[in-house]
């Protein structure tokens, strides 16, 4: 796991948001005041990974005083993809927290959410639990050597989730899992197998032979069928013909005869009816011709109709031009009226300057007045909005300075409060200090038990090396319970006491920082009233902010009262002349649109009267050229035009008469042909149709009959014949019909001979083979395909399950080899020693590298044993790590985690990131020296070691800094490199010495 982004906000001092960018850091130095918030970034990891803290697993601790929301949000690498696990928390019970991780390299993975899920999902990630994570990843302040001085048991669980050994029980748990799962799709198999045929292969072979002697059988059915089928084939079609053929007798002795007969009787009534139509035909000639001369006659004269439409043209002329003529006369007295009209309305319109001008100097002078009040307005409302400005400034100010006092006031309690709880913490340091000294008293004391303590039969000896026997109980070690018990007391006491240390710390920040907050609020608000108190003398000269706000707006709003009286008085003036002027216009305005008005209407009916008179033109050149006549001015001159317009009428008249008496004989003429006509049709026409269709039918049965019998058909009737031709044509059909009837019995007794033939034949056939008739060759056909198609279903099947049966043999004992093997192996993982031998010899590793480590470190003056304890290389002898010094404790606890780094990696957890918090102020120069070039050889191989002091030497042999700093907002965060990190070393050199 490697840290690449970290984003938080509410978290201890980090107030608000801060992010620190990882990405492409190795050897990095976290440096800051005491209380800055250094600790609090690896606080921040583990919240984000585990939801802990590194001191337990209660998260809430970590929200910032006064907020009410931690979110942290960290972005990291695991294994070939990048992470971002982010994790909120609120103070308010009722609000449920956030726990959501993403794949930001994959998109097709899905997002993780839930506590729970998140956290299984991070330690598979990792590979390592919170507490392998503590030991291995993060060194807590105060806690770097938990690995190094847990006790055997307890540091056996935490290598074991580095190491990856837990993916050994693991193991275990998925073979006898898949063990189980092989045993049951195993047995799954059988069964499907069991319901198959035992040997497929040989039932195909004994179904083959079955069906080639059915399927011989088969083909001789069928010949006999076939046989059989056109032998009935032949019969069906001999006792069809016969049947046609008697079909056809019956026709032609059925049809309706007797056309010629009927045809010949028709021949006396045409020859009569057809000189009555000759004699009809030549009278409606003649009329016809008499009717034609007498149009002729009255085409030589004129139309009745044009010429009753011209006289009545005439009339409707000669009265619309005696309405012109009375109408041009009212014209001419409205033309004076409308002269007299306009000369008075010229007079009207000359005196309108004169009201005009009267008019504009009122209206200037209303004008000014009202700028004068809007003006002495818009004074009174800059001195108020200026005087609530002021008295507003002043009120602030005065809150202002009481929130100074009270701020001022606190600040001497929160001091007092601080000094109270370093003092209770220092007491609750020298208390630990007092009780680990008797713990590792009694533990020299009782030093078999403690060597022996937390192992188990199997073990190697801690003296001897030999494996412990079955049997083996470690000495009795109760005695050191209690101390222990109290030095944890006295551990949680301490953490307790620097806990409510940091609280009044930071109390007591915020306290002073809120008491410069007030100040300067105290004094903006002084600022702001001088210059309210200045805008309101800009506007009122004499103010006085001593002065109620009555007493120092009453001139303002007096001479405002003034300035609205006067110009009211001027508005009302103004208002009359403009009303003045408006009458007039108005009056003006309606005489000069009733005078435009009449003399629109005017030339309008001056208009229409010359259109009328042009249309009586137009109507008199339209008229016959019969009645023709000039174009009149005056309606008299159209009298005589009328006059002979109604002579020429008369006289049309009286032709049209003698014209029609024609056309009604020969109307009648026609109705007399007509009648001849029809008795023609219904009397002779029609009998004939009807005797030609019967005889048409008996020749289209006959030219049936003839076909049937192989003769050519008779003879069709003759085209555009008369009656006679037709009636000859009659009788011939029906003498050839007698004869088709003697040739169709012959057929028939031809096709019943044939018919017997066929029988007999088949008969014999049948006989030949067994068979009483053919139904019986219909119904052994039938067994035999049904047989035939039961064992050739029987043989598919078979044959299908050939590659099934094969296929399910092999998958069964393929699933038997793998069931036997997975449990073999999850029998093997059992054994307690295979699992403890995988642990001893990590351990042996682990401590042969951590040993290079330290050795390295120290000049080659110490060493580890195989049970942890510390070995110095110049005595040879062991030492327990309880008596090491601070900074041998440290450089030992540092040789283990880069160890672990080391091995992990060995073994398929990426230990790419190690954060190491303080440690450094108990080495020496040498020492730290050597410290820090161990740790640069592990960032020089790709990780991320991040070193958080307050060490000086720290900061100047690392050349990446992290700088963190407290201000009144909170905690920051920031990377200083290259020359920021030597002005950063500048300024603490001249801060100490200053100091």
């Amino acid at each position: 796991m490697r840290p690449r982004r970290l984003t938080m906000r509410g978290l201890r001092s980090y107030r608000s948001e801060c992010t620190i960018d990882f990405r492409d850091r190795g050897l990095v130095a976290i440096v800051g005041d005491t209380g800055a918030g250094k600790s609090s970034i690896l606080e921040a990891i583990t919240y984000a990974l585990y939801n802990a803290t590194t001191w337990d697993q209660r998260a809430s601790q970590l929200i910032s005083d006064g907020a009410q929301t931690m979110s942290v949000e960290l972005e990291f690498e695991a294994g070939d993809r990048v992470w971002s696990v982010h994790r909120a928390s609120h103070r308010a019970a009722g609000r449920a927290s956030t726990h959501r991780l993403r794949c930001l390299s994959d998109r097709s993975v899905a997002d993780c959410d839930g506590e729970a899920a998140v956290n299984r999902q991070v330690e598979r990630l990792l590979g390592m639990s919170y507490r392998a994570y503590l030991a291995a990843v993060v060194l807590p302040q105060g806690r770097f050597q938990t690995l190094l001085q847990e006790t055997p048991a307890k540091r056996t669980a935490i290598l074991e989730g580095i190491f990856r050994l837990t993916d050994l029980r693991a193991v275990q748990k998925a073979a006898r899992e898949l063990g189980d799962r092989a045993g049951a799709a195993t047995r799954d198999l059988t069964t499907r197998r069991a319901v198959l045929l035992a040997d497929p292969a040989g039932t195909v072979a004994t179904l083959a032979a079955e069906v080639e002697e059915l399927r011989r059988r088969e083909s001789v059915l069928l010949e006999l069928a076939a046989a059989a089928g056109r032998t009935r084939e032949a019969v069906r079609t001999a006792r069809e013909r016969a049947a046609a053929l008697r079909a056809h007798a019956g026709l032609v002795t059925a049809a309706d005869g007797g056309a010629a007969g009927h045809l010949g009787d028709l021949l006396p009534l045409a020859a009569a009816l057809g000189a009555e139509l000759a004699e009809a035909s030549a009278a409606e000639a003649y009329s016809a011709r008499r009717a034609e001369a007498a149009g002729a006659a009255a085409a030589a004269g004129e139309r009745v109709e044009d010429l009753a439409a011209g006289t009545e043209q005439l009339r409707s002329v000669r009265q619309a031009l005696a309405e012109l003529e009375a109408a041009g006369v009212a014209a001419e007295r409205e033309r004076a009226d409308l002269d007299a009209d306009a000369a008075a309305l010229a007079t009207g319109e000359s005196g309108l300057p004169a009201l005009e001008e009267a008019a504009g100097t009122a209206g200037a002078a209303a004008a000014a007045a009202a700028a004068a009040v809007e003006d002495q307005r818009d004074l009174a409302r800059r001195v108020r909005e200026a005087l609530r400005a002021a008295r507003s400034a002043a009120a602030e100010r005065d809150a202002a300075a009481g929130d100074e006092r009270a701020r001022r006031d606190a600040v001497p309690a929160a001091a007092e409060r601080l000094a109270e709880s370093r003092r209770l913490a220092e007491e609750a340091g020298h208390v630990l200090e007092a009780r680990r000294a008797a713990l590792e008293e009694a533990q020299r004391r009782d030093a078999a038990a403690h060597t022996a303590e937390g192992l188990r039969p199997g073990d190697p000896c801690p003296v001897c090396g030999r494996p412990l026997g079955a049997g083996f109980q470690p000495p009795a070690g109760g005695a050191l319970d209690p101390l222990k018990r109290a030095v944890r007391e006295a551990q949680a006491a301490l953490t307790d006491r620097r806990a409510a240390e940091t609280t009044a710390a930071n109390l007591l920040d915020e306290a002073e920082r809120r008491l410069a907050e007030a100040a300067g609020r105290r004094s903006a608000a002084e600022g702001a009233v001088g210059e309210r108190l200045a805008d309101l003398r800009t506007a009122a000269p004499a103010a006085d902010l001593g002065l109620d706000d009555a007493a120092l707006l009453r001139p303002v709003d007096d001479r405002g009262r003034e300035l609205a009286a006067a110009a009211a008085a001027v508005a009302k003036e103004a208002e009359a002349a403009r009303d003045r002027l408006a009458a007039a216009r108005a009056d003006l305005q309606a005489r000069r649109g009733d005078l435009d008005r009449r003399l629109d209407l005017h030339q309008h009916e001056r208009r229409r009267a010359g259109e009328k008179r042009a249309a009586c033109a137009a109507r008199l050149r339209a008229l016959p050229g019969a009645l023709a006549v000039a174009v009149a001015a005056r309606a008299a001159d159209l009298d005589p035009g009328i006059a002979a317009a109604e002579r020429r009428l008369d006289e049309a008249r009286r032709r049209r008469a003698e014209l029609d008496a024609v056309r009604a004989e020969a109307v009648r003429l026609a109705r007399a042909r007509s009648d001849l006509q029809a008795r023609l049709r219904d009397e002779l026409e029609r009998p004939r149709s009807a005797a030609m269709a019967r005889a048409a039918q008996l020749r289209m049965r006959v030219d049936d009959g003839l076909g049937a019998v192989g003769r050519p058909p008779v003879e069709p009737p003759p085209a555009e014949a008369g009656l006679e031709a037709e009636a000859r044509w009659a009788a011939e059909l029906e003498r050839g019909a007698g004869a088709l009837l003697r040739l169709l019995e012959e057929a028939v007794a031809e096709a019943g001979r044939a018919e017997a033939e066929a029988g007999a034949e088949l008969g014999r056939r049948l006989a030949d083979h067994g068979l009483p008739d053919a139904e019986a060759v219909d119904a052994g056909l039938r067994r035999a395909r049904l047989d035939l198609g039961r064992v050739e279903s029987e043989m598919r099947t078979a044959e299908a399950q050939i590659p099934r049966a094969a296929e399910l043999d092999g998958w069964i004992a393929t699933g038997t080899e793998i069931r036997d093997s997975l449990s073999e192996l999850a029998r093997l993982l059992q054994d307690a020693q295979f699992i403890g031998h995988v642990i001893e010899r990590r351990q042996r590793q682990l401590l042969v590298v951590a040993s290079q480590i330290l050795g390295s470190m120290t000049g080659d003056a110490y060493g580890f044993a195989a049970d942890f304890e510390i070995v110095d290389r110049a005595t040879n002898q062991p030492r327990p790590t309880r008596t090491l010094s601070g900074g041998e404790t440290f450089l030992a606890s540092l040789a283990l985690a880069l160890a672990l780094v080391e091995i992990a990696g060995r073994s398929g957890t990426q230990l790419d990131a190690l954060f190491l918090d303080e440690g450094f102020g108990s080495l020496d120069a040498n020492a730290l020296d050597d410290a820090l070039s161990a740790l640069e050889l592990q960032a020089s191989g790709g990780r991320l070691v991040a070193v958080v002091s307050h060490v000086r030497a720290v900061a100047e042999r690392i050349e990446t800094v992290l700088e963190v700093t407290r201000t009144a907002a909170g905690s920051r965060a920031e990377w200083r490199d290259g020359t920021e990190r030597e002005l950063l070393l500048s300024a603490e050199l001249e801060r100490r010495l200053l100091a």
